[in-house]
């Protein structure tokens, strides 16, 4: 699991799975850890190429919001002319 949970069931949830895990000499890595091994077991820094990636579409959404919020409140239409 790359990224932990917020609700306290989950969270438990990832607890026991990572106790029954190592119960049988398995493995569990979460949060950075997961990313830490992806990248050693891979040779692929997967965390670092999908952030740059969301911070690159972080703009292109902003805008689109934005686009969508002026529509909602009637100014797309009047900008073009159809009211």
């Amino acid at each position: 699991m790359f990224y932990y949970p917020q609700r306290a069931q989950a969270i438990k949830i990832q607890q026991t799975l990572k106790t029954l895990y190592a119960g049988v000499e398995g493995e569990y890595y979460g949060g950075d850890e997961a990313w830490e091994y992806l990248q050693t077991y891979t040779g692929v820094n997967l965390k670092a190429i999908l952030t740059e990636i969301a911070n690159e579409r972080v703009p292109d959404v902003s805008i689109e919001l934005e686009n969508v919020a002026s529509e909602v409140k009637g100014e797309g239409k009047a900008k073009d002319g159809n009211k």
